[in-house]
């Protein structure tokens, strides 16, 4: 999978290129392999994991809006202790 360009700051417009798929392909995969780095060191339940699958089939946009809010969490959370 190509690298993903999460914002890591508000995000002001749709991040459309933010994670990268093959042209013609379906997005899911590299939207799974993007919520599970914004997931990473969090243990997941059978629930937790039918989700990830689900968001994983929804537009790149909205998912790299959500590992964003993730991502954008844990780094204030480190930042306060």
């Amino acid at each position: 999978m190509a690298t993903t360009n999460i914002p890591l700051h508000p995000i002001q417009e749709p991040p459309n290129d933010a994670i990268p798929y093959a042209i013609g392909e379906s997005s899911a995969p590299a939207n799974e392999a993007a919520l599970r780095e914004a997931l990473s060191g969090l243990e997941l339940g059978t629930h937790d994991e039918r989700i990830v699958m689900w968001l994983s089939m929804w537009e790149t946009s909205t998912v790299a809006t959500v590992c964003s809010w993730l991502e954008r969490t844990r780094k204030e959370a480190l930042s306060h202790g």
